[in-house]
């Protein structure tokens, strides 16, 4: 309702703005305290793994200028935000007419500009004056350009806040090409700059995307001056309807959110333009690839190294994903459901964002525009792997992703087994088995992730005597295992005697004597076991022949001769 409003009371100063000047038409306000809102000449309309998000900076609800860290600092409907090779977020907050600095862990300060002091002055700090700065972005030497929407200007500002104009005229609306000064916009929302320091520019309400040289000098890349429409083509030929949010990737491609058309489209370094996702004229809140994807006036536009354009769409309160090939997914918030919320995926929510960026890291930044806040959406925080089974003294590692700022904190948050875990999560189990461990990983949010371990008993190998064993050279010995997980895998540590060993424990002493055989067996989950077999002499044979029979086989022979000698004389 306050969009609507908006246009009907400034039907004036977009009748001035063609004309060339700028109209007092939409002054005061049309909230006490807050900034005429960008002219739109619309009817209302608008991974890779779950991912969270967090407030960086700023409180949900609360509005103001305050620098100072996280929810302690204050913004005004913050439009635009960009990220650079450090993670520090800048921030174009647009009701109070500032560019702000937000580091990685939310401390938050103002790099240009004074609080509800608008103008147009340059400067350095807080002496340069803007008009309702929207977009912002940063090159690899930390400067940050500016899209000053109701200065219809392009504006950079030095790492150390110096700001200048670097095209566009203050107060001079239009569509001249030319350099500096003599260029015109009508409307600047969104800029983005390349590697070699050119600046694109979404000229909202002009339907172009423009593109500005280092040294100032504006030409139009794409689309025709005041002259809406969704069709592709190239150069001039091609029709927009309200490019506000642009970004361009390492091969110069420029991606703009054509935000009545619901669209996103993509322009080549030369100009050709073609539809990415979405349906002109088509709204709605559906995943999709390509046409069958809907969107709700999208807004802000980032794009990753990998070619995926991240979108910040308005009306329906989510951060869209489109793939290079125009798969479209949502990443977080749901269509049309309005609120403050952190959370991951579609809990998360959102009011009204309007700019998006993303770092090398794929974590993405957020103006959220009414909530007047920063926030900031990670992979969700994920342990690796998320469950194990350990024998009983033996050691697992566990990796984390994702998740809040700051280092991870590792726990053990229940600890049956006796274990412990060291700092960058290499886990030892305690030494009983049987139980169940529980392991627990914390972020810089204090967001909490768990894997379970199931402690299994100790591996060991038994031979019926136990301990260490002696073995005859020649003999057998069947060893086994117990405790662990099978199957198990027996192998020889050391084998002096030439032992052999077969793949179910059974043990053959070899041919030397007085050695030490050590046979080794491991469970599934990598645990051994150990077992010294002693080799000894074989053991003594008895010698075999006519002497064996000795002095009682002798004896027993003469006794039986004795006996036949009555049984003769019978006889006879």
């Amino acid at each position: 309702m306050r969009r609507q409003a908006l246009m009907t009371k400034c039907g004036r100063l977009l009748l001035a703005s063609v004309l060339g000047t700028w109209s007092s038409a939409c002054e005061p306000s049309q909230e006490e305290g807050e900034s005429p809102r960008p002219i739109e000449s619309r009817v209302r309309e608008l991974n890779a793994g779950a991912v969270m998000v967090t407030t960086l900076a700023g409180s949900p609800g609360v509005s103001g200028s305050i620098d100072d860290t996280g929810a302690a600092a204050r913004f005004f409907h913050p439009s635009g935000v960009a990220v650079d090779t450090a993670g520090n977020a800048y921030v174009a907050d647009s009701d109070n007419n500032t560019i702000r600095k937000v580091t990685a862990s939310g401390v938050v300060t103002t790099l240009a500009g004074r609080p509800r002091q608008s103008g147009s002055t340059d400067g350095t700090g807080a002496a340069a004056r803007f008009y309702y700065p929207t977009g912002v972005a940063v090159d690899t030497s930390g400067n940050v350009y500016v899209a000053d929407f109701y200065n219809g200007t392009i504006r950079k500002v030095t790492a150390s806040g110096v700001v200048t104009t670097l095209a566009g005229s203050p107060g001079v609306a239009g569509s001249a090409d030319g350099a500096g000064a003599a260029a015109q916009f009508l409307g600047p929302y969104g800029v983005a700059v390349d590697t070699a320091g050119n600046v694109y520019v979404g000229d909202s309400n002009n339907y172009t995307v423009r593109k500005v040289t280092p040294t100032g000098v504006v030409t139009t890349l794409a689309g025709s001056p005041r002259q809406s429409g969704g069709t592709d083509g190239t150069g001039a030929a091609a029709r927009f309807f309200g490019t506000y949010g642009v970004a361009v990737d390492t091969a110069g491609n420029v991606f703009a959110t054509d935000s009545s058309n619901n669209t996103i489209r993509k322009v080549t370094a030369s100009g050709v333009v073609t539809t990415l996702a979405g349906s002109p004229g088509q709204k709605g809140g559906a995943d999709g690839t390509g046409a069958a994807a809907r969107f709700n006036y999208p807004m802000g536009v980032a794009v990753d190294p990998s070619g995926n354009v991240y979108v910040a769409e308005d009306y329906n309160n989510t951060i869209r994903k489109v793939t290079a090939s125009g798969v479209v997914t949502t990443l977080a918030g749901s269509p049309g459901v309005s609120g403050s919320a952190n959370g991951t995926g579609a809990a998360a929510r959102f009011l009204h964002p309007t700019g998006v960026a993303v770092d090398s890291a794929g974590n993405v930044y957020v103006a959220d525009r009414d909530n007047h806040t920063i926030r900031k959406a990670s992979n969700a925080l994920a342990i690796l792997p998320t469950t194990a089974s350990v024998t009983a003294g033996n050691q697992q590692a566990f990796t984390a992703s994702g998740g809040g700022a700051g280092p991870y904190t590792w726990s053990i948050s229940v600890n049956n087994s006796g274990g412990s875990i060291t700092p960058s999560g290499l886990y030892t189990a305690g030494t009983t088995g049987g139980v169940i461990d529980t392991i627990a990983v914390t972020d810089g949010n204090g967001g909490i992730c768990t894997a379970t371990v199931t402690v299994l008993a100790p591996l060991a190998i038994t031979t019926g005597s136990g301990g260490t064993v002696s073995v005859p050279t020649g003999v057998q010995q069947p060893l086994t295992a117990s405790g662990g997980a099978s199957p198990y895998t027996w192998s020889f540590v050391t084998d002096n005697s030439g032992g052999t060993l077969t793949t179910e424990g059974l043990y053959t002493t070899g041919s030397t004597v007085g050695v030490t055989d050590t046979v080794q067996v491991t469970d599934s989950t990598g645990a051994t076991a150990t077992i010294a077999i002693t080799v000894t002499s074989p053991i003594p044979v008895p010698a075999s022949g006519p002497s064996s029979i000795g002095l009682l086989g002798a004896l027993l022979i003469l006794v039986g001769l004795h006996k036949l000698k009555p049984l003769q004389r019978t006889q006879q």
